[in-house]
């Protein structure tokens, strides 16, 4: 075993691997596997190496890692071909998941909910829509996606976002995750505004909270119809930016800039520019989403 191996490579060419290859490997972050098919594994392979280690593998053989034991203890996530496009750090297509699974509970450890509950009322069913695996979000659920904590560098965060007519939607995004005590980066209502204290149904429109109270009310919000929601941040430059498509106009629009640091009402003293967490949060009982 080696304590300090942070990461390693595994070739195409490698079919099998022996018996307590990477034991006691605790600081073990990172494996890519360029192995198409599955490698044969002996006795212990992974023992005793970090639950949070990510395996990269060529995405046509996703599936087959992601039911092969010992792989699939772990978080298994696709390679990127193009090394200038950076890694997968989290990767969820729920596809491994069955209609009335719970998220957190079945899911990566990357989920969790925000009370820590999997499982309860607080963790999203998986359905199925539109022939799609996704996660059903509706009032009591209260879903929160672990993003690393990180402190440094760029980072893209894009998720597909579904609201059926007359309903509305919440999420948030984090500096610190910490239930009560967390620190709000930005603060989302879909279909809905919001002025600090009260929130109104309003479709077709969408209050922003980032970097000071209700800084943008986004008008480009739509029912029954996919959005893609995608977020640059860049902790370095400290600064984030919100692009905005849908299924049916795919080409991205930049709806927003702001000041990465800042918490979502600007009223921070101490700024933290951490990226911890998102926490998608049906606020009302007339909150649906997918």
């Amino acid at each position: 075993y080696c304590s300090s191996l942070t990461s390693i490579e595994i070739p195409n060419s490698v079919t099998s691997i022996g018996s307590w290859a990477f034991e006691s490997c605790s600081s073990l972050k990172v494996i890519k596997c360029y192995a198409e098919d599955v490698p044969e594994t002996g006795d212990d392979v992974f023992y005793d190496c970090p639950t949070y280690m990510r395996i990269y593998v060529p995405e046509e053989s996703l599936e087959d890692y992601r039911a092969t034991y010992p792989w699939n203890e772990f978080i298994i996530l696709p390679l990127n071909d193009n090394e200038d496009e950076g890694e997968y750090l989290v990767y969820e297509d729920f596809e491994d998941l069955l209609a009335g699974d719970k998220l957190a509970e079945k899911s990566h450890s990357f989920w969790t909910t925000w009370n820590n509950k999997p499982g309860t009322a607080e963790d999203a069913e998986i359905v199925e829509l539109d022939g799609n695996k996704c996660a059903h979000m509706t009032y009591g659920v209260d879903q929160v996606l672990l993003l690393g904590g990180y402190t440094s560098g760029r980072y893209e965060i894009e998720f597909d976002l579904y609201v059926p007519a007359g309903n509305c939607a919440y999420y948030n995004i984090l500096h610190d995750f910490a239930g009560g005590n967390s620190d709000w980066a930005l603060q989302q209502y879909v279909h809905m505004t919001d002025d600090g204290n009260n929130s109104t149904s309003a479709p077709g429109h969408g209050t922003t909270h980032a970097a000071g109270n209700s800084v943008a009310d986004i008008t480009q919000f739509v029912f029954d119809t996919w959005m893609t929601i995608c977020y640059v941040i860049d902790i370095d430059h400290d600064v984030a930016e919100f692009y905005f498509s849908t299924e049916k106009d795919t080409a991205k629009v930049k709806l927003l800039e702001w000041q990465w640091s800042c918490n979502s009402f600007n009223d921070q003293l101490t700024p933290n520019r951490k990226l911890d967490a998102m926490n998608f949060f049906p606020p009302s009982k007339t909150s649906e989403f997918y």
